[in-house]
C-alpha cells in the first residue's frame, strides 16, 4: 500500500488554493454564460417588449397585409428571428465555454500544456464586462426604472461576473508564476 504525502511547503499549499481557484472560477463563467443565455430568452418571450411584439410592430412598418400570405410572412420573420437569437446565444456559450473548461482543466492539472489564447479571451471578457457594468450603471440610475429591483440584481450579477473574470486570471498568472519558481 503506497502513502500519499501531502507537500505542505508555503509554495505547494498556494499553488492548491490557486488552482481550486481557477477551477471554481471556471465553472462560475460557464454558470454565468448559461444564466445570460436564459435572461436573453426570457427577455424576448416575457418582457417588456415580447418577440411576438417585434414581429407585429416590424410586419406593420412593412405594410404586410392580413392575408394569409402576411401570416406566413409574420411566421417567417418569427422564426428568423428566433434563430438568430438562437445562433448568438450558442455562440456566446461556446466562446465562455471555452475559457470556463480550459480554466477548469489548468486548475484540476487535467492539461498536458498551459494555454494562453483562454487568458486573452478572458482579458477581453473582463473590458467587455466592465463596459456593460458601466452601461448598466448608467441605466439604472439615470433611466426611467431608476431603482428597481431588477436592475440592482443585473446589477450585482455584472459586478460578480467582472469579478470572477479577473481572479480567473489573476490565479492563472499565479499558477504560471509559482511553476516558474524552483523548489
Amino acid at each position: 500500500m503506497t502513502e500519499f504525502i501531502a507537500e505542505n511547503s508555503d509554495r505547494s499549499i498556494k499553488l492548491r488554493q490557486y488552482r481550486d481557484a481557477l477551477a471554481i472560477s471556471g465553472g462560475v463563467v460557464i454558470a454565468f454564460s448559461l444564466w445570460d443565455m436564459l435572461k436573453v430568452l426570457i427577455g424576448l418571450f416575457l418582457g417588456e417588449e415580447t418577440i411576438t411584439e417585434i414581429v407585429s410592430s416590424s410586419i406593420r412598418d412593412g405594410n404586410v397585409p392580413d392575408s394569409e400570405n402576411g401570416a406566413k410572412i409574420r411566421m417567417m420573420v418569427w422564426l428568423i428571428i428566433i434563430g438568430v437569437m438562437i445562433l448568438i446565444c450558442t455562440l456566446i456559450f461556446l466562446y465562455h465555454l471555452y475559457i470556463g473548461l480550459n480554466a477548469y482543466r489548468e486548475g484540476r492539472e487535467k492539461t498536458k500544456k498551459k494555454r494562453v489564447v483562454y487568458l486573452v479571451l478572458t482579458v477581453v471578457s473582463s473590458v467587455l464586462s466592465a463596459v456593460v457594468l458601466g452601461i448598466s450603471i448608467a441605466v439604472l440610475f439615470q433611466g426611467e426604472e431608476s431603482g428597481s429591483q431588477v436592475g440592482y440584481a443585473t446589477l450585482l450579477l455584472e459586478i460578480s461576473s467582472l469579478l470572477n473574470y479577473i481572479y480567473l486570471f489573476y490565479s492563472a498568472v499565479k499558477i504560471r508564476k509559482l511553476e516558474r519558481e524552483t523548489v
